[in-house]
């Protein structure tokens, strides 16, 4: 992070825009994989978020803070509830559950880019 080697940034590079291509959903959250039927889920969009703000951060390139930040509003929209953000939508069999870990986890991110974009 103090001092990347070329191949090792344009390595971080190509992981992160492969992971942007290929599990990265319409609505700006991320799938768990090929056939995420199931989700999505807050820890996939929750821990790509932190990834690409850390990229960001290393490579000092906007555009990953820009990403997460989009993540950040769309889990917003998808999983905030009155009593935090639930892991994931629910099926209609079970209810959503809230896990603090993952709450306190978001909150810690948010506070981050806040801190480096004022957003």
């Amino acid at each position: 992070a103090t001092a990347p080697e070329p191949r090792v940034a344009t390595a971080l590079r190509e992981a992160a825009d492969w992971l942007l291509q290929h599990r990265r959903r319409s609505d700006e959250l991320f799938d768990h994989g090929d056939d995420d039927l199931a989700g999505p889920f807050l820890a996939d969009s929750l821990e790509m978020a932190q990834a690409l703000l850390a990229l960001g951060e290393v490579l000092a390139e906007r555009r990953y803070w820009e990403q997460a930040h989009a993540t950040l509003r769309a889990v917003d929209a998808t999983f905030a509830r009155t009593q935090g953000y639930v892991s994931a939508r629910g099926d209609g069999v079970l209810p959503p559950v809230v896990d603090r870990a993952e709450n306190l986890q978001l909150a810690r991110l948010a506070a981050h880019l806040h801190h480096l974009t004022g957003d």
